[in-house]
């Protein structure tokens, strides 16, 4: 090995420890601040929960899910069940805004939220059968859409009718929630629903 090519192992080698060394110096620091949040988090005293966009499901849209065959989704009908959207917030979030006293009854919001919106998509969906007729069908995922769903199959479906009844400025509508998912869907949704709008 000449010298030329021994030099620019070594420098390359000095390099690779300088990475390396910065690498774990960065992670140890994101550690670091991870714990002290969740630290703090975790000594968070409870908070009023009065900020919270509660979701409050229509009457017609009520009646739609009387005549499902979902007794998980019928039970978010009772009065006194709350449902809120926390998608894309992280635990460690919610503790620090509402206190960790109220970790497992936001968790118990979020949950009857997961359970409404997949239930109001298998509403629609093609094991359903013809339960429910386009508008009602439409009414239903217009809901969906309006809080916030992040279950791509809602939006395709959606733009889907509003294609073949020749609104495709809803689709637009329809991007625009989606902009607001806070989580890893929401890209993943517009593009589809983009793709939706440019086919003939």
């Amino acid at each position: 090995m000449n010298l030329a090519v021994l030099a620019i192992v070594l420098v390359f080698m000095i390099y690779l420890r300088i990475g390396i060394k910065w690498s774990d110096k960065v992670f140890k620091k994101t550690q670091d601040g991870f714990r002290k949040r969740e630290e703090d988090a975790n000594f968070t005293r409870r908070k009023s929960l009065d900020d919270l966009e509660y979701v409050t499901i229509p009457e017609d849209v009520a009646g739609l899910i009387n005549r499902f065959n979902n007794d998980d989704l019928k039970a978010l009908l009772k009065e006194d069940t709350k449902i809120v959207n926390l998608n894309g917030i992280s635990n460690t979030d919610l503790k620090l805004k509402y206190g960790a006293p109220n970790i497992n009854i936001l968790s118990e919001y979020d949950k009857n939220f997961e359970t409404l919106v997949k239930g109001l998509q298998e509403m629609v969906s093609e094991e359903a059968g013809d339960t429910f007729n386009t508008d009602e069908k439409t009414a239903i995922l217009e809901f969906a859409t309006d809080i916030h769903t992040d279950i791509s199959a809602s939006y395709e479906t959606l733009a889907g009718i509003y294609k073949d009844t020749g609104r495709d400025a809803k689709i637009h509508s329809l991007i625009k929630k989606a902009e607001s998912i806070k989580n890893i869907r929401g890209p993943r949704i517009i593009e589809k629903l983009n793709a939706i709008l440019e086919t003939n």
